[in-house]
């Protein structure tokens, strides 16, 4: 039997689909649902699960179809607004630091 192939990759900076607001475009609306993947696995063979390290939360199990693949505008969006609050997204900021893959997005 064929195994589905992740549609999102190892650090890749993805969006959870369920915040208020959505259609209104705001920098600092959905940034709790802001992260980026550490690894994928398949369960139950028809489905992917990501670890996914959250603005507001360590790494959390999530669906591969509640995410959604970020631009580089507004990844950068993103962390404009976090490099605003260190002391409040002091956590992500560490886990994010600690990642040699994204060096060109580290927040100092």
């Amino acid at each position: 039997m064929l195994e589905p192939t992740p549609l999102f990759k190892p650090y890749q900076f993805v969006q959870q689909l369920e915040f208020k607001n959505k259609d209104i475009h705001r920098s600092d609306l959905g940034i709790d649902y802001f992260g980026f993947i550490q690894t994928s696995r398949v369960i139950e063979r028809t489905t992917i699960e990501y670890d996914v390290v959250f603005t507001q939360s360590p790494e959390q199990p999530i669906l591969e179809y509640s995410l959604r693949a970020l631009q580089e505008d507004e990844i950068r969006d993103y962390l404009a607004q976090i490099a605003k609050s260190p002391d409040k997204y002091s956590q992500f900021i560490q886990l994010l630091n600690s990642e040699p893959t994204l060096e060109k997005y580290h927040l100092h």
